[in-house]
């Protein structure tokens, strides 16, 4: 059986300003930034968010309609929203389970769709427990499965599983062998009905359990497979560890024909600052069959400590075809804070790409972070939050979009959109005849030449990466494109008169 993923989120919708497909609430008084999650049912969103409230912060049940327009805001004081993947919707009834507030234990709140509570128990199986976190959740039709956090007092965080029924009671749990390493737990179910986990981890001298097999891989992650009525492992595999990376392992879906994608995000082993993003798949023995990497690279960003920046995978209503997502950077001058764009991937489950978009607003958004998706019968609907200004508490607003299932936005198929025009800063293309760029396309070598002494040619990914960077002398220069692979790029030229920016096709 297929479980809808659903990712963490930032920021609390407050107001609204629609704009065609894609609209953005924001709150100026200032705003929490912690973790919202989303799902969208019968042309309704409901948003679970964080907000400052008389009690100081607390969580806010949202829904909107189509058109982005707010039908109710509810506050929850008695729960804590950093949690992952915990709202769903059955049979009209909204169900949510997340840190509680004021106990120790988890919450399990169920909502009418017009946000009135219907039941709120706290789970705690043991008093002696410090707190349990909740990070994954399955809602099944007569019991709920959940993953958690849990330590008690002087021991270190452990994973969890529980099996409760609708009244909040625990009916069975187990804890996993290994200690929790950070990032993200993911839970989800195998063809057979026995539960699949995934979780980072460390062993109990703080490194990893096994030896390192190669240094440029993600680390540390293991693979679970636990009966779903006795909770029993059945069976389990470590897969690539060493001691000095920090991997995040976002989430695992098992494709239609059997794959798994693990989407990762890993620190690389010689400079801490720079950060990799990778798609890894496994086959149903869980051997590692393939690793496709992506050209994300964050230098600076602290918020990567707290993971989030990375890939996700989400499933289509086609079973031969899945989505990919990921944050990525933009280059920008004199910036201590790169700007983020974000891309997504249509692939069928062979790994063939159908199409990529990529969606940048560098002229007002600095950031764009769209961290759920959801596709429906027309559309593909993304939510997340964009950022204003970076430096600027009070500037991220929470964000829907809606693209058709082609990728398009408001029939605009480009490669990259750009939802307030295209970027002043990198892309200012003009008309210059004092500089020429040929041939295009190109198949090995780009050829430069300009009236003017040459100062520096960049090459960027359509996607905004900055590729290759050279500063040049001279009134002539010729570049090896041999190396990239095919497809659209673009090619900014300066010289001592004038720039010229140029989207090149390599073949």
């Amino acid at each position: 059986m297929k479980i809808l993923f659903k990712i963490a989120l930032f920021i609390l919708p407050i107001y609204i300003i629609a704009q065609d497909n894609f609209f953005s609430v924001n709150d100026y008084n200032g705003l929490n930034q912690l973790y919202l999650d989303h799902v969208s049912y019968q042309s309704k969103i409901y948003a679970l968010g964080v907000t400052i409230c008389n009690t100081g912060e607390c969580g806010v049940l949202s829904k909107y309609d189509e058109d982005g327009k707010l039908m109710f805001l509810k506050e929850i004081d008695n729960i804590d929203i950093t949690s992952y993947r915990c709202i769903d919707i059955k049979n009209d009834t909204l169900m949510l389970i997340a840190l509680s507030k004021y106990e120790v234990g988890a919450r399990l709140q169920m909502y009418d769709t017009e946000g009135k509570l219907l039941s709120d128990k706290l789970i705690n199986r043991d008093e002696e427990l410090v707190y349990t976190w909740p990070l994954d959740v399955i809602y099944m039709k007569d019991y709920i499965y959940l993953a958690a956090n849990e330590n008690y007092e002087n021991e270190s965080r452990q994973t969890a599983i529980y099996k409760i029924d609708y009244a909040g009671n625990v009916l069975d749990y187990i804890r996993l062998p290994y200690h929790f390493r950070g990032g993200i737990l993911t839970l989800t179910q195998l063809e057979n009905g026995n539960l699949f986990v995934t979780q980072p981890y460390i062993d109990e001298e703080g490194v990893c359990a096994f030896e390192h097999v190669d240094i440029d891989q993600p680390n540390a992650v293991i693979f679970y497979e636990i009966s779903a009525d006795s909770l029993d492992i059945i069976r389990e595999k470590q897969n690539i560890c060493y001691q000095y990376a920090n991997s995040v392992s976002f989430d695992c879906r098992i494709l239609s024909n059997g794959i798994i994608v693990r989407n990762a995000l890993w620190r690389d082993a010689l400079n801490e600052n720079i950060i990799h993003a990778s798609n890894i798949y496994y086959n149903s023995d869980w051997e590692e069959i393939a690793i496709d990497k992506y050209p994300q690279v964050v230098i600076g960003n602290s918020l990567i400590a707290i993971g989030v920046l990375g890939n996700r995978s989400y499933e289509s209503r086609n079973e031969d075809e899945y989505y990919i997502a990921a944050s990525i950077s933009y280059p920008q001058p004199d910036e201590d804070f790169p700007y983020i764009n974000f891309l997504i991937q249509k692939w069928d489950i062979d790994r063939n790409l159908i199409w990529e978009r990529v969606i940048s607003d560098p002229n007002i958004h600095h950031r764009i972070y769209f961290n759920s998706l959801v596709e429906t019968e027309t559309e593909i609907i993304l939510a997340g939050y964009v950022w204003r200004d970076f430096d600027v508490a009070g500037t991220q607003d929470f964000a829907i979009m809606s693209l058709d299932l082609d990728g398009c936005y408001n029939g605009d198929c480009s490669d990259i959109i750009y939802l307030n025009g295209p970027p002043t800063a990198v892309y200012e293309e003009e008309i210059d005849n004092t500089i020429s760029v040929f041939p295009n396309p190109v198949l090995d070598e780009l050829n430069v030449k300009s009236a003017a002494p040459l100062r520096s040619v960049s090459v960027y990914g359509m996607d905004g990466v900055l590729i290759h960077e050279e500063e040049l002398s001279g009134l002539a220069y010729t570049m090896n494109m041999v190396d990239l692979r095919s497809g659209m790029y673009m090619v900014r030229v300066v010289s001592d008169e004038s720039i010229r920016v140029e989207k090149v096709m390599k073949l």
